[in-house]
């Protein structure tokens, strides 16, 4: 993930809508983006010590609810707007696609691990 930002940075466009720059860690996304970094780490170590499936999605639960957390707050203070309208802007509309992405990638890691397992 910290790769990923510093292609980013560096000028390729691998952010949202094929956008880079240091404007973008620095803008009202960058919350966001930094979130990715922690909520990686945040997974990774949670998945590690998950046996079931339930721990699975708990731990991508806890990864978006990070990237979440630090991307509004991040919005609110850059943007100069109120946490209830960073939430409305930055949150909601995302939602139910990043539950669906969660719970997706927790049941595909759940069967891969099964798979990895047994052979």
């Amino acid at each position: 993930m910290c790769l990923y930002l510093l292609m980013g940075m560096a000028g390729l466009p691998v952010f949202a809508g094929g956008t880079s720059g240091i404007g973008r860690i620095l803008g009202p996304s960058g919350g966001y983006l930094l979130g990715f970094v922690l909520s990686a780490g945040l997974v990774g170590l949670m998945t590690r010590r998950a046996g079931g499936r339930f721990p699975l999605v708990l731990a991508t639960l806890a990864g978006l609810a990070l990237i979440y957390a630090l991307g509004s707050v991040w919005l609110s203070i850059i943007g100069r707007i109120p946490m209830d309208r960073a939430l409305l802007l930055g949150v909601v509309p995302f939602l139910p696609g990043d539950l669906l992405k969660a719970f997706a990638a927790a049941f595909l890691i759940g069967r891969w691990r099964a798979r990895v397992q047994t052979a």
